[in-house]
Order: structure tokens, then sequence, then C-alpha cells
């Protein structure tokens, strides 16, 4: 009688692994998400050919080469080059964390979210489009910056490492 309870309580446990294998997926557990690039630009990082980086009347072309990125034809310093690619991938995958539209922009005044000629501003091109990003001031509190995408009617407050990230490849070009 054991033996046949031994054999039996095998076979269904055999015939369960095979259910589950034909119509489970595989596991995934609950604390775990996705990960969604929810940044400023679509496209990949990758797709980004040219930069160009603007404060007031001063201006650095950058192209995308071979073997990384050329500023005004040369090659970028080799200490440089991390922080464009990570300034480029943080346009892409940096979430803003929130975007003032519509009856948010009505009472604010560009100049005091720091959109003037002394901003920062990177213009972008992809696949021959080019799209300007300006950075305004740090809000308030300081965790966060005022983001402007040309052509849109918004203004995005990212996370401060972003425009961190740009000023850092901004001052290490001079």
């Amino acid at each position: 009688m054991r033996g046949k309870l031994s054999a039996l309580l095998a076979a269904l446990g055999l015939l369960y692994l095979l259910v589950m294998a034909a119509v489970g997926g595989p596991m995934q557990q609950a604390q775990f998400v996705a990960f969604e690039a929810e940044g400023v630009l679509a496209a990949e990082p990758t797709a980004v050919q040219a930069l160009t980086l603007r404060v007031g009347a001063q201006a650095l072309a950058l192209q995308r080469a071979a073997e990384g990125w050329n500023v005004e034809g040369k090659p970028l310093p080799p200490a440089l080059l991390p922080r464009v690619n990570l300034a480029v991938k943080f346009l892409h995958t940096a979430k803003p964390v929130r975007v003032l539209e519509g009856a948010d922009l009505q009472d604010l005044d560009a100049a005091a979210l720091g959109f003037d000629d002394q901003s920062l501003s990177v213009s972008v091109e992809i696949d021959r489009t080019e799209r300007t990003l300006s950075f305004g001031k740090p809000t308030p509190e300081g965790s966060l910056q005022y983001l402007r995408v040309d052509g849109k009617d918004k203004v995005y407050l990212m996370s401060r490492f972003v425009g961190e990230e740009w000023a850092a490849v901004w001052a290490g070009l001079h």
C-alpha cells in the first residue's frame, strides 16, 4: 500500500511539473518592476548624431564618430567621453518628475525659472532633425531643475542630476 501511494504521489508530482512546463511562463517576482525608458527624448541614445551646447553667445558642436565623439572636429578628451554618453542617456531614460502645462504655466515667468540667454541649452540632432532643450534654475528645494524642450508648451521638472551632468560636460569642454 505504501509503495502504491508513493508511486501515485510521484506520478501526480510529475504530472504537475509537466502541466506547469506546458502552460506556465517564467516566474516573475512581484518586487521586480520592468524598466521603461520615459525620458524627454524617445529615441535611443545611440540615435543621437550631433550635439550643440550653448551658453550665451558661446557654442560648441559635438559629432558622433566611430570612436566616440568629436568636438569641433577633434576627438573628445577621453575623460569626458563617459560624461557625454551618460548625459545623452539621461535624456532618454530619466523620467520627468512633473510636467507643467496649460494653466500651470500661465502665471510663470520664463526668466524666473532660469530660462534666459545665460542658461545652458543642448541641441540634439537625430535623423537630421534638431530638438533644443534648455535647462533652467533648480527648484527652490534644490532637488529638481526646470527643463524646456523647444516646440512643446510644457516645462518639465527633472531630477537635478540630469542638468548637472550636462553642466559638467560644458565645464569639461572649457
